[in-house]
């Protein structure tokens, strides 16, 4: 948002833009465009670090004409996901975001900001590898992964790769035709296109490799891009297969017995050690007062054998 980008200043426009598109390339931009609503000409650097000017096409227009309006300054546009098919690469969905671009920073050249609308900003983003770069790291216990769809039910990432950029409600079927997939598709449908939170099951055709029709627990919730003027949700889905989720509990419930077993053998010992103390004592102390009462009876004799004899003593 520098004034070189803002009054579209030569050549520190075309530096301007190469210096930001050399630190966001690696988050998946691949391409950075500015619309210039005085001169009617795009200025575009993409991924191949070509540089492009030309005039404004339909599309672009567009995007000129949302940027225009008072009411979105500051607001981010963003587009619906597309899909660029390359024929030396995997299709990658993509999205455009666009800001509005005012004039009102000040430089020697312009040490007051006139406030005029200049055009706009607009990014092209690799939306897959932007979100994959975050989903592939979650993880559910040793096999459990995460996939997401946008808000129309297209998988923008999956642990299957022919699966992004496709129907979630027939991608599935169209690997395994054979199996039922009503139940994940309801969930799809009334609960994560609904931006809902929550957990449930469904019967799944294969996971990690491993065919068959597996039960799949699933947590999904919403993701929130944007709340205005449309709002626009994703979400995401952890699943992982029942039986895994079983053993763990399983591993769980055995560590739970063994501490307790632990726990019971420690106060059964500690009983005991305490049990044989106190036995130990009560010995020592009857030893005790036999020995007493034995000294106690002797000298009560002896005096009993005092008094008795005393008159003879007298």
């Amino acid at each position: 948002m520098s004034p070189s980008i803002q009054y579209f200043e030569k050549p520190a426009l075309k530096n301007r833009i190469n210096i930001a598109f050399s630190t966001v390339k690696f988050e998946g931009v691949i391409e950075i465009f500015l619309i210039e609503a005085k001169r009617g000409k795009t200025y575009k650097i993409r991924e191949d670090n070509q540089w492009i000017e030309d005039s404004i096409s339909l599309e672009e227009e567009k995007y000129l004409q949302w940027a225009n309006k008072e009411e979105n300054k500051g607001e981010i546009f963003m587009s619906e996901l597309f899909i660029l098919k390359n024929s030396l690469e995997k299709p990658k969905l993509l999205m455009k975001m666009a800001i509005p671009l005012w004039e009102i920073s000040v430089d020697e050249s312009h040490p007051i900001p006139t406030n005029k609308f200049a055009g706009a900003i607009i990014f092209t983003v690799d939306v897959t590898y932007l979100v994959s770069k975050v989903t592939k790291k979650i993880k559910s216990g040793k096999r459990g992964y995460a996939w997401v769809i946008d808000h129309t039910g297209i998988f923008i990432y999956h642990e299957e790769r022919s699966f992004i950029g496709q129907n979630a409600f027939e991608a599935r079927k169209g690997k395994k035709p054979t199996i039922s997939f009503a139940r994940i598709n309801e969930i799809q449908r009334e609960k994560m296109l609904k931006d809902k939170e929550g957990t449930s099951w469904y019967i799944s055709g294969w996971h990690r490799g491993v065919e068959g029709e597996i039960k799949k627990l699933i947590a999904y919730a919403p993701i929130k891009l944007k709340e205005k003027p449309q709002p626009i949700v994703w979400s995401i889905a952890v699943v992982a297969p029942i039986s895994e989720v079983e053993g763990a509990i399983h591993t769980v419930q055995v560590q739970q017995m063994v501490l307790q077993g632990i726990i019971i053998v420690i106060i059964l010992l500690g009983g005991l050690f305490i049990n044989f103390i106190l036995v130990t004592w009560s010995n020592i102390l009857e030893r005790e007062v036999t020995k007493k009462t034995n000294e106690l009876q002797k000298s009560e004799e002896k005096y009993s054998s005092l008094i008795e004899n005393a008159e003879d003593i007298f």
